[in-house]
């Protein structure tokens, strides 16, 4: 694990390096993932599918053996309590902190500590409103600037990231082609169903019956680790498995909710000194705070209009989109 001091600082972000959430820019094809992979292929599968020669993807096997009596009965006593305590959050809004690993770019440990530093960090806001209401908005972001010094903060607005879903579609701002993508959801991911359903849906909406069908879990806490439970989460789908190796949850004791997040990319192993990962911290919590609805809490999942601070931009029908593309000649497409 490289978590280490990643729990201070800046990287209380860490969200996504993600999110995801995550961005080896896994954070926009995860986010991209979760709008289109009930009917077809994503993007990102189909890249994948293309570099394995059109090959499907295998399935996953378990990587551990089965739980004890004693360690399965844990585990359920776990996931029991984070469904109760999930089940009722009707708002919630924090800070996250994303913390990028990639050994390809950047591979520098701190001589001390064994820190491994993060090729990108960013951080940024996530809001929710029950149900399958969410925005999530990068505000800073930061990049590797050499060892022994602080990151870089980057100024570049074109890299913002943000993207809203007011439960029936998602709507993706492109800051660098002025386009404003919108993706109707398909009925199964509409409401709750839009965090259920997409690659990561332990924020919200955490059920133990969908968690342990999708995942093979067990619980990991280190011994010196207070008031935290840590999950560790390997998917059973192959489409899961597309995304991530393994997921690491950490949930704080109170309130029972993730504290921090860490995604290993399908690539990690260390073995071959490939250590990419995304790391994502929570911070500033707030559930079901009463006072948000004062701050025109609703108006951050409406459709969004177009931003205006700056010309050109465009508002995109990815269904359109995709289906004029299916329906181009081949030379069309080229």
């Amino acid at each position: 694990m490289i978590h280490g001091g990643l729990k201070t600082g800046l990287f209380s972000i860490a969200l996504s390096a993600a999110v995801v959430l995550a961005s080896t820019t896994i954070h926009a094809q995860q986010q991209n993932n979760a709008q289109q992979q009930s009917q077809q292929l994503t993007q990102q599968q189909t890249d994948r599918l293309a570099q394995m020669g059109g090959q499907t993807p295998s399935q996953p096997r378990r990587p551990f053996a089965e739980l004890s009596a004693e360690e399965s009965t844990y585990l359920g006593q776990a996931l029991d309590y984070w469904q109760a305590q999930s089940e009722g959050i009707k708002l919630y809004q924090c800070t996250f902190q994303r913390y990028v690993y990639d050994t390809a770019l950047t591979n520098y440990r701190d001589p001390k500590t064994g820190q491994l530093s993060a090729d990108s960090i960013a951080i940024g806001e996530i809001r929710y409103g029950k149900p399958g209401k969410a925005s999530y908005e990068t505000t800073s972001l930061y990049k590797f600037d050499g060892p022994g010094k602080e990151p870089k903060p980057i100024s570049d607005a074109k890299l913002r990231e943000k993207w809203v879903t007011d439960g029936d579609a998602v709507y993706e701002f492109d800051f660098q082609a002025r386009r404003l993508y919108e993706t109707k959801l398909p009925p199964e991911m509409r409401g709750a169903g839009a965090i259920l359903n997409s690659p990561i849906p332990f924020m919200f909406g955490a059920r133990k019956d969908q968690i342990l069908q999708r995942y093979w879990v067990r619980v990991i806490t280190p011994p010196d680790a207070k008031g935290e439970v840590w999950l560790e989460a390997w998917p059973k789908r192959a489409e899961d498995a597309q995304n991530y190796k393994k997921v690491e949850i950490i949930l704080s004791m109170e309130p029972f909710l993730p504290k921090a997040v860490h995604m290993y990319m399908p690539q990690y192993d260390p073995k071959k000194n490939n250590f990419s990962s995304v790391y994502i911290a929570f911070s500033d919590q707030k559930v079901n705070d009463r006072l948000s609805l004062i701050k025109n809490w609703w108006g951050h999942f409406v459709k969004p209009s177009l931003p205006t601070f700056e010309t050109g931009w465009k508002r995109v029908d990815r269904q359109a989109m995709n289906t004029s593309a299916a329906g181009a000649s081949p030379n069309q497409r080229k």
